[in-house]
């Protein structure tokens, strides 16, 4: 054998496919751009232990659909608020609730009828709007808004921490009938049940004028 002749070593096929990393090691990580996200409130936390005070991170977040009208909530709690807001976007994503609306001829959305409910120690009195107004405490319209409600009428009486308003608001409005829900409930049509969300609008338009 020549000295000046270099010896390259045969390497099977399987040695390139274990070398080989999948697709999906590269493959970016697909967001659906229909949903939204709103962190509602993040906040530091400590514990004392043995080993001295523990800080984490506490997020408390929506997210939201206004397309399909789902929205939900969630929370995380982590060592970094990175981490502690995936966790709670995992949640709120498990915790999706529908919700019912009604499409009014303004171009506005509203919830599909009245509702009253308590949770979480706050008493919640949901009315429709029938107008373009959001008549809301500033960041429950925002949160409502993620989910295309824009047109309400939102009482709280109770504890004014914003998580508990907001899951709370969340999960008593899922509870809403949809129209089709209401008139069979009813024993009526679907126009008979909008017929009387409009004429009500009508009758309370000339009342306040």
């Amino acid at each position: 054998m020549n000295n000046n002749t270099r010896y390259v070593p045969k390497m099977s096929q399987n040695s390139f496919n274990n070398t080989k990393k999948p697709f999906s090691h590269y493959a970016k990580k697909v967001i659906d751009i229909n949903y939204v996200k709103e962190i509602v409130l993040s906040r530091n936390t400590s514990k004392t232990r043995e080993k001295g005070r523990v800080r984490s991170k506490d997020i408390k977040m929506i997210v939201a659909n206004a397309q399909t009208s789902e929205i939900g909530f969630g929370s995380g709690k982590a060592k970094t608020a990175f981490s502690a807001s995936v966790k709670a976007e995992k949640n709120a994503r498990r915790n999706l609730l529908h919700i019912n609306t009604l499409k009014l001829k303004n171009g506005s959305t509203t919830l599909a009828q009245k509702i009253e409910f308590k949770l979480y120690g706050i008493k919640f009195i949901v009315f429709p709007s029938y107008n373009t107004k959001m008549q809301a405490a500033p960041k429950i319209a925002k949160i409502l808004s993620k989910v295309g409600i824009t047109a309400a009428k939102i009482k709280m009486i109770g504890d004014s921490a914003i998580a508990n308003q907001t899951r709370g608001l969340i999960e008593g409005i899922s509870k809403i009938e949809s129209v089709a829900q209401i008139a069979n409930r009813l024993g009526k049509s679907n126009s008979e049940i909008l017929e009387r969300h409009f004429v009500y609008r009508e009758i309370k338009q000339k009342n306040e004028e």
